[in-house]
């Protein structure tokens, strides 16, 4: 996974009251832990743009008091009406123990099926994923080179060592749907023809 580099502070904040003055400065509160640690602390507000306002997902590691902390993003919350950060978790991450996160869905080629007219489908822009830090990868990379009208790419079609979707596996990724322009192809006629048989099953 990508890594980012951000710096925070100990804080010592316990009232809203104190919360409120806290984001009034320009910080915003957070939680960094794990099952040993817990450590209350703050961030100037404009650090945090570059990994709260990305579709990438990084490795972070925070700086307190001269110690770095490798840690993922957990929860951000925003204001309501302004939306601006105004509380972040981070959880600390072990090089043996499995995390859960978010990955950007990236597809990759032209499908045969838009070639032919048909309309590509991304249904799922992100996916969650669990495993150790060193096997995520920066992103989920699809080849849709070969996909045609009609079929679609899903959760359980996506192999990666010692990486695991946490999604059902007939869920679809990806996928091209049919359309008027659709140039039929020997591949195309019969996935109509299936689908055509399909439903005239369903309707007995």
């Amino acid at each position: 996974m990508k890594t980012i580099s951000l710096k925070a502070e100990k804080r010592d904040t316990k009232t809203k009251g104190d919360l409120k003055q806290l984001r009034k400065s320009g910080f915003v509160p957070g939680n960094m832990y794990d099952e040993n640690t817990h450590l209350a602390i703050k961030f100037d507000e404009r650090d945090l743009k570059k990994i709260l306002y990305t579709p990438d997902t990084y490795v972070i590691n925070i700086e307190v008091d001269g110690q770095t902390y490798p840690t993922i993003l957990k929860e951000a919350q925003f204001h309501k009406v302004t939306d601006r950060p105004i509380h972040v978790d981070f959880q600390i991450v072990k090089e043996n123990k499995p995390v859960t996160v978010t990955l950007p869905v990236i597809t990759k080629g032209q499908a045969e099926g838009v070639k032919v007219g048909g309309k590509l489908q991304l249904s799922m822009r992100r996916v969650k994923v669990k495993g150790l830090i060193k096997d995520i990868p920066d992103a989920l990379e699809i080849d849709i080179t070969k996909l045609g009208v009609g079929k679609t790419i899903t959760c359980g079609d996506i192999k990666i060592n010692g990486v695991t979707l946490l999604h059902p596996e007939n869920l679809a990724i990806v996928g091209v749907k049919n359309t008027r322009n659709v140039v039929e192809t020997p591949d195309s006629a019969a996935a109509g023809q299936q689908q055509s048989a399909a439903k005239a099953s369903a309707k007995k």
